[in-house]
């Protein structure tokens, strides 16, 4: 089954703060991280602010 699963991610936070950049790296790390142990890649990811 190797090929067929892929991350795609995004999401919105609501606030523009330096504070909110630190947790967007680590969120958009975390789920590469939970990619890699269910061998399924993070293609890409998006993060839309207000």
């Amino acid at each position: 089954m190797e090929g067929y699963g892929r991350i795609k991610f995004c999401y919105m936070h609501w606030l523009n703060s330096n504070k909110k950049e630190f947790n967007d790296k680590l969120l958009t790390q975390k789920v590469k991280e939970a990619g890699q142990i269910l061998d399924l890649p993070l293609l890409d990811h998006i993060i839309v602010t207000q």
